[in-house]
């Protein structure tokens, strides 16, 4: 599939506006691309979720002829010099102490720690079973809690939290 890239005929400042969509398809991306700071900005917010640049970004790039991406794009995690402890967002923060701040933010969290559970646990089968038990009753447990959750309201989701933590944990 081919990205077909329409650069709009808004520009504001040394802001550029571009419509980037797949070809045969109807949904288009818009990237604000700021010429000055080469700061683009996504309506998917893939980078903001993930930490990656998007397919449209990278079109939009390539459009520009850069040959190599902004450093700003180059997150410390995806480097060598990444600590396995310290995961950072794209403004240089911590997030392992707001992990609650958003989906993308405790995504990102839980996805590194279960690659390095992942990665230890493969070296030895005893690991592997154990881990692999591990998740499993973690899987359980995090559905009791989402069941419990939803089967309250959603205001009362958080003292349910701790009611069916405490359950879950009591087993």
């Amino acid at each position: 599939m081919s990205l077909k890239c329409i650069l709009s005929s808004s520009r504001k400042d040394t802001i550029t506006e571009y419509k980037v969509k797949y070809s045969q398809r109807i949904q288009e991306y818009l990237v604000k691309c700021e010429a000055s700071t080469t700061t683009m900005e996504c309506s998917c917010k893939k980078f903001s979720f993930v930490g990656i640049l998007c397919a449209h970004a990278l079109k939009v790039l390539e459009h520009k002829n850069v040959k190599r991406l902004p450093v700003l794009y180059v997150l410390k995690r995806w480097t060598q010099d990444a600590k396995a402890s310290s995961i950072k967002d794209y403004h240089d923060i911590d997030i392992k102490g707001n992990a609650q701040e958003s989906i993308g933010k405790r995504y990102s969290y839980l996805s590194h720690n279960a690659h390095e559970i992942s990665t230890l646990a493969a070296k030895n089968e005893i690991m592997y079973e154990h881990t692999k038990e591990c998740f499993e009753k973690l899987r359980r447990d995090l559905q009791e809690i989402r069941k419990k959750c939803h089967s309250n309201n959603m205001e009362s989701c958080i003292e349910v939290h701790s009611d069916v933590t405490a359950d879950v944990f009591k087993r």
